[in-house]
């Protein structure tokens, strides 16, 4: 089986078969859950330091 190219092969015959390409994505990288949010890790600090710059207060609270 090769997931990139979406076949299968059994000697003489190939198969075509289809993937959504976010879990394909997922499946080729080795990602869970975690590890597709930590692919967006610069984001998620930028936006975490804007919002403490804007809400000092709430840093207390989490």
């Amino acid at each position: 089986m090769d997931l990139a190219a979406q076949r299968v092969v059994l000697g003489e015959l190939a198969y075509a078969f289809n993937v959504e390409p976010t879990r394909k994505h997922r499946l080729l990288e080795g990602l869970d859950d975690i590890g597709q949010t930590l692919q967006h890790k610069a984001t998620i600090q930028a936006y975490e330091a804007k919002r403490l710059a804007q809400f000092p207060w709430l840093a207390n609270t989490i």
